[in-house]
C-alpha cells in the first residue's frame, strides 16, 4: 500500500481548528502550516494525529528529537520564557533544571526538523533511494516507486517542447490554463511550477536532494539531451551555469 505523505484538505482544516488557528508554539497567526509531529524520513505518516500547527520560523527552528520537541520545544515559545521559568541565568542553566525535571539524559540536539531531513534524504538518495516527496507532477508513487502518470507524463513533454520552441512560461502558463489542463494541486498553473519542472532533472531520470544528483530507476519523462538544452536556455536568461547531465 502506497503511503501517503501529503496531509488531506480536511485534516488540513482539522488541525488548524483544534489550534485555534494559531501556532502551537508562539501563537503567531501567520503563515501557518500543518506539519508532521514525526517526520516522514522517520516514518511519520499524513494522520491528525501527527500533525502539528506551527508558524514557518518556528517549524524551521524546532528540535528533530520527539520528547524533545513535545516536552520543551512546544512547551516554552522561546529560550527567555524557559529561563524566566526555571529562574535561570543562562538557556544552558534552565536546560539542566529542565532535565532534572523530566529525566531526559540526552543532550540538546540544536539540528531543526528541515536539517536533519535533509541529511537524511541525501543519505537515500546517495543510495539510490527517493527522497520522502509529494508526487510529482507526471508521475505517481506506488510502493515507494515513481510510476509514470500517462496523461501528466504527455503535459511535462508538451512544456518542455514548448519551452524549446521559443514560448516564455507566461505563454505556456497561458496555454495551459485556457486548455483546462489540471496541475497536481490547486487550480491554475503559475510560471514558478513550470520553472521547477523544466529544472527537474527526475524528468530525466535522476533523482536530486539538497545537492545531490543521482541517477535513478525510474522510466524518464525527457530525453538527457533535450533536458541539457533547456538548461542552456534558462542559464542564458538567468546568468547562472546550467545544469549539465551526462
Amino acid at each position: 500500500m502506497a503511503r501517503v505523505f501529503d496531509f488531506t484538505k480536511k485534516r488540513r482544516e482539522s488541525a488548524l481548528e483544534m489550534a485555534a488557528n494559531r501556532c502551537q508554539r508562539c501563537w503567531s497567526e501567520r503563515d501557518l502550516m500543518v506539519h508532521h509531529r514525526i517526520p516522514i524520513a522517520d516514518g511519520g505518516m499524513a494522520e491528525l494525529s501527527n500533525a502539528v500547527v506551527l508558524c514557518r520560523s518556528c517549524h524551521r527552528d524546532s528540535p528533530h528529537d520527539l520528547f524533545l520537541f513535545e516536552n520543551l520545544y512546544l512547551r516554552f515559545s522561546s529560550p527567555k520564557e524557559m529561563i524566566l521559568h526555571y529562574g535561570a541565568k543562562t538557556e544552558e542553566e534552565a536546560f539542566e533544571k529542565w532535565q532534572a525535571e523530566t529525566g531526559y539524559k540526552g543532550a540538546f540536539d540544536y539540528r531543526s526538523h528541515g536539517d536533519l531531513i535533509k541529511e537524511k534524504m541525501a543519505h537515500k538518495v546517495r543510495n539510490g533511494g527517493l527522497p520522502g516527496f509529494g508526487h510529482p507532477f507526471g508521475y505517481d508513487i506506488k510502493d515507494g516507486k515513481l510510476l509514470l502518470n500517462a496523461e501528466e507524463s504527455k503535459v511535462v513533454r508538451e512544456i518542455f517542447d514548448m519551452y524549446t520552441s521559443g514560448r516564455s512560461l507566461k505563454k505556456i502558463v497561458r496555454y495551459l490554463n485556457y486548455k483546462g489542463i489540471p496541475p497536481k494541486r490547486g487550480k491554475k498553473w503559475y510560471p514558478t511550477t513550470i520553472s521547477k519542472i523544466l529544472k527537474n532533472p527526475l524528468y530525466c531520470g535522476y533523482i536530486s536532494w539538497d545537492g545531490v544528483i543521482k541517477k535513478a530507476q525510474h522510466e524518464e519523462i525527457i530525453d538527457v539531451g533535450i533536458f541539457n538544452e533547456v538548461q542552456k536556455m534558462l542559464s542564458k536568461r538567468s546568468n547562472k551555469p546550467p545544469l549539465i547531465l551526462g
